[in-house]
């Protein structure tokens, strides 16, 4: 006796449907037994990091951002370029948000100074790339409005970072006292503070504030490292000899390595 038609069809769909459901229970315990699937791309590859991150409790659920690129930046050997802190609109996403999505796309809007300067940085430094990120993780319209606030809360953070990659340099963007003061508090908390500083022009002018890059050096968790600061760079052009004293820089730090 065979099957009519519509009984074989039947019989068709519901076997489709079992093979479906057996498909889903089997991701379902995959996913199980390995939680690290759907977990932000910091969370899988660098737990340490993401935990201290997670530490930022007070600050998570401000307009803020962590690092700019993607996961290649993570890499050792990079060099880490620290700003002040993010800019852009206080209605752009939350630290959480940006931290959970970090990784993808690198949408960020740069004047023409500023990607001029980024531009050259890479020139200079290469083949080595550098790690971005800001002392301050959060967003606030003015720099000045977090000027007296504590960086040692997000400095476990960075911590974090230069362990990672173990750079032999640090760029700090704002060399002024009374402004963008990232150079001067990166000393601090490097420990820096009473090391021999030079500047890169030989007409500097120490009084001018804000405006003469200059460069420190120590050793910091045992290991040689150069502090290098740098005005402003969406308001200062970096010059030619700019260039090649980062160059000459880079390339001594590298020798100790």
């Amino acid at each position: 006796m065979t099957k009519s038609k519509p009984a074989f069809a039947t019989f068709i769909a519901l076997t489709l449907l079992c093979v479906l459901l057996f498909a889903i229970s089997c991701k379902s315990q995959l996913t199980n037994r390995n939680p690290k699937i759907n977990q932000p791309i910091l969370a899988q590859e660098f737990p340490a990091l993401w935990n201290e991150l997670l530490k930022l409790e007070n600050v998570l659920n401000y307009s803020g951002r962590f690092l700019y690129g993607d996961i290649s930046a993570l890499k050792e050997g990079n060099y880490y370029l620290l700003g002040y802190n993010p800019g852009g609109d206080l209605n752009e996403p939350t630290l959480r948000d940006d931290i959970k999505v970090w990784g993808g796309e690198n949408n960020i809007r740069l004047t023409p100074v500023l990607q001029h300067n980024l531009n050259k940085l890479r020139e200079a430094i290469a083949p080595r790339q550098f790690c971005w990120s800001n002392l301050y993780f959060e967003r606030s319209g003015d720099p000045s409005l977090i000027k007296e606030k504590n960086e040692e809360i997000y400095w476990p953070v960075h911590e974090k970072v230069i362990e990672i990659i173990k750079p032999g340099c640090v760029f700090a963007f704002g060399v002024g006292k009374s402004s963008t003061p990232t150079y001067h508090k990166l000393k601090k908390l490097l420990g820096f503070e009473g090391n021999k500083e030079s500047y890169f022009h030989s007409n500097a002018n120490p009084d001018n504030d804000g405006w003469e890059p200059r460069v420190t050096e120590g050793r910091y968790k045992g290991r040689p490292l150069k502090l290098i600061g740098l005005p402003h760079l969406s308001r200062y052009r970096l010059s030619a000899e700019d260039m090649e004293k980062i160059k000459e820089e880079c390339s001594l730090m590298d020798s100790k390595q």
